[in-house]
């Protein structure tokens, strides 16, 4: 602020001063709010020349002398030059709406060609595809008037498209909510058109969609009548699927006691229909009618879109103008939707063989960048309702199959007799573990930085776990080791429970650095001790932790229960070693990512040293702080898993790191990046087909190269290039040129 002696910006001040005063003694006689009506009726007035020529010799800061004065004033004045804010200085034209058009014969709707219907409904869908974006639904689709209240409208054909768009519309909210996984940055869920998205039939719509099907079945493909009955065919489909996928508001209701099971290989043969049918809705836009200009717009250029007509709906904040698709933009994007909810039909029934597999799916989905709308169909269809997964099988039962291949407990041995007491502690720990997991992989389903914030909450109540998992571990041990001939399962197998939650909330620590790549948190001077804490840390635990679940696996092969006849043992050998190999196979898969992971991160932590060696990086005084602001989330972690800053300098050695010449550090990078490719070389011998491990061998190779070459000349090093891995970057170096 500027306190100035200028004459001119004095009396500025005191005029600014003066209308304050006035304005809080007019607000005090009308309570201080102007009524809808009288803003609407006003006269708007431009003010912009009045208001430089008051403030052309204003200096900077003197406004803010002014008493009333307040940063909200300024931030609303910046926001209201925007020209998209606009909007909200038109008065409200009550002409608008199907139900005045209706009452005042102004609504013909034997105007409307088979070009137009089609037209209709590919706007119709483009404004669908911007609300799943994030647009408001009453600036979108509710912007289509026939959709407000299809049943006032005569003719058929555009009741029927009009209800469908209706239903589709609500589906999607009823969705949205139930999933419960959208955010303000995902989805814009308020719509005060119509509050009804939990009253819709898709049945009775999809059998009015079909009897209008019929009626343009019978025309040839290039007929405008074909292109559209083609889209009535692909709605109808699409649809089916969806009823196919998710319960209906009817069995989610408090009082149903209808169940509900997700039928992957109806949904399949519907969703592949709808994708095949959708190509020809798509090649067919040219059918529809076009506008003038060759520019959709808003859509204006329609007789049934009326831009403005919910103006007066729209939420407690000075009205935006949306953003909306074109029909192009529109397929292109619900392209990628039918594409993913095709996918879950395939992939959703292969990844149930345990609850690591179920996480790493839904996990997937979301960082490939797919809508809410999809992520929220996925979350409904991997729990309907409760714990059942599909809404068949019960999560705890996942858990304990991820358990019996991993890890092994003498609990689920049912050649082991435990007492009851024992028993019931097993069930409780089953109930707590199962409540976890649910919580995470739903919260798997949100979008990536809203996952991280989460995961950061998750890291109490996962240590919470492993101590649960502690004590279980404790109690069978107790009770084997008094029991005669089982003092030596607890020495072949001490503690296999815990082991296998130590395992996923290592994982989950691995995966909230991993975020932080993918979401671009990090800057160059913090690489060295992310890299640090990722590989010498969080990789080396996940090491220890595998290799003991394959010291408990492996064990099974020679192990007699002390109670099993031995007759029976062997007579089932042959079976359980089939089983032993192939569970040890996928436990060396995952010993062999871990150990990449750590060879990885043993090459950037050594680059980022012979940076700071050339002098091409610095490290900022305050690092300990920034070091405790990025690993705070893991305060809560058992006290092997959590490093302070003292602990990385001591631990690390960076700081003896740097006192070397940056060739040594570069040769150092040079043979761990030697390291990563022969584990490559052999993850692409078990996983010929792997795009992931073909990219992450392309870069191994290209950093090798580059740090040999950095070796002998470090001051041709240039950046890091996380294009190709957002996780494991390629070392560029400077082109060399010949003069």
């Amino acid at each position: 602020m500027v306190q100035t002696e200028n004459n001119g910006s004095k009396m500025l001040v005191q005029t600014a001063s003066e209308f304050y005063e006035k304005e809080k003694a007019a607000q005090k006689e009308t309570n201080g709010f102007i009524s809808a009506t009288d803003f609407e009726s006003s006269s708007c007035v431009d003010v912009t020349d009045v208001f430089l020529t008051f403030s052309k010799d204003l200096p900077l800061g003197a406004l803010c002398i002014a008493n009333g004065f307040s940063l909200i004033d300024a931030m609303s004045a910046v926001e209201l030059m925007d020209p998209k804010m606009d909007l909200g200085m038109k008065p409200m034209d009550e002409t608008l709406g199907l139900k005045y058009a209706v009452e005042k014969n102004k609504f013909n709707e034997r105007i409307f060609t088979t070009q137009e219907m089609i037209a209709i409904f590919d706007a119709s869908l483009a404004c669908i595809a911007s609300s799943i974006d994030g647009s408001y639904f009453d600036q979108t689709i509710y912007t289509n008037i026939c959709v407000h209240d299809p049943e006032i409208i005569k003719d058929e054909n555009l009741r029927i498209l009009s209800k469908a768009f209706l239903t589709f519309t609500r589906t999607i909210r009823y969705l949205v909510d139930l999933a419960g996984i959208s955010f303000e940055e995902d989805y814009n869920y308020q719509c005060l058109r119509d509050q009804q998205s939990l009253k819709c039939n898709n049945i009775e719509v999809i059998n009015e969609l079909k009897s209008i099907y019929q009626k343009f079945s019978k025309f040839q493909p290039g007929a405008p009548e074909y292109s559209y009955g083609q889209r009535i065919k692909f709605l109808f489909n699409l649809f089916e699927a969806l009823h196919c996928m998710i319960a209906s508001p009817e069995i989610m209701s408090v009082d149903s006691t209808l169940s509900f099971e997700v039928n992957f290989k109806q949904a399949e043969a519907l969703m592949e229909q709808a994708i095949k049918v959708f190509q020809t809705v798509k090649d067919t836009i040219k059918h529809g009618l076009q506008p003038d200009d060759g520019n959709d717009n808003n859509y204006s250029w329609l007789s049934v879109f009326q831009p403005d007509v919910n103006r007066h709906l729209f939420a407690a904040s000075f009205p935006k103008e949306a953003r909306l698709m074109s029909r192009k933009e529109g397929y292109e994007f619900l392209e990628k939707t039918l594409t993913f909810l095709k996918k879950f039909t395939i992939e959703l029934p292969n990844n149930v063989k345990g609850v690591g597999n179920l996480m790493k799916y839904v996990r997937e989905i979301s960082s490939l960048g797919a809508d809410i709308f999809v992520r929220s169909t996925l979350g409904l269809m991997v729990f309907p309702y409760n714990d059942q997964v599909f809404g068949k099988i019960s999560i705890s039962d996942l858990i304990t199959n991820s358990m019996q291949i991993t890890v092994a407990p003498f609990i689920l041995n049912k050649e082991f007799n435990f007492s009851d007491e024992v028993n019931q502690e097993w069930q409780i720990f089953l109930k707590d573990a199962s409540g976890f997991f649910i919580d995470l992989i739903q919260a798997f389903g949100m979008n990536l930085v809203r996952q991280r914030e989460k995961i950061g909450q998750f890291m109490e109540e996962a240590t919470s776990m492993y101590l649960k998992a502690e004590a279980i571990d404790r109690k069978i041990a107790e009770y084997l080791y008094v029991k005669p001939k089982h003092a030596e399962c607890i020495n072949r197998k001490p503690y296999p429970i815990s082991t296998f939650l130590a395992n996923h909330f290592m994982e989950l620590m691995s995966y909230y650095i991993e975020l932080g790549f993918k979401l671009e948190l990090f800057v160059d001077h913090e690489l060295p001790y992310i890299y640090w804490y990722l590989g010498e840390v969080i990789s080396l635990w996940r090491h220890r932790f595998w290799m003991k679940a394959k010291e408990y696996i492996d064990m099974e092969k020679s192990f007699k229960p002390p109670d099993q006849l031995q007759k029976k043992f062997e007579k089932k050998k042959i079976q359980r070693d089939a089983v032993v190999m192939r569970n040890i196979i996928e436990i060396d898969k995952n010993i062999m990512k871990v150990r990449l992971m750590a060879a990885f991160c043993q090459v950037y932590f050594c680059v980022s040293a012979a940076r700071v060696c050339s002098g091409n990086l610095v490290i900022p005084e305050n690092e300990q702080m920034r070091y405790s602001s990025r690993f705070e989330a893991f305060c809560h972690v058992p006290s092997f898993a959590s490093q302070s800053y003292v602990n990385y300098v001591r631990d690390s050695e960076f700081s003896k790191f740097i006192v070397n010449p940056a060739s040594v550090c570069y040769q150092k990078a040079a043979e761990a990046a030697k390291l990563c490719v022969d584990i490559l070389n052999m993850l692409i011998q078990l996983f010929p087909d792997s795009p992931e491990i073909k990219v992450k061998l392309d870069v191994a190779k290209r950093n090798r190269i580059a740090c040999n070459l950095l070796s002998s000349k470090p001051e041709i090093f240039d950046s890091f290039h996380f294009e190709k891995d957002y996780l494991h970057p390629l070392i560029v170096i400077k082109s060399q040129t010949h003069k």
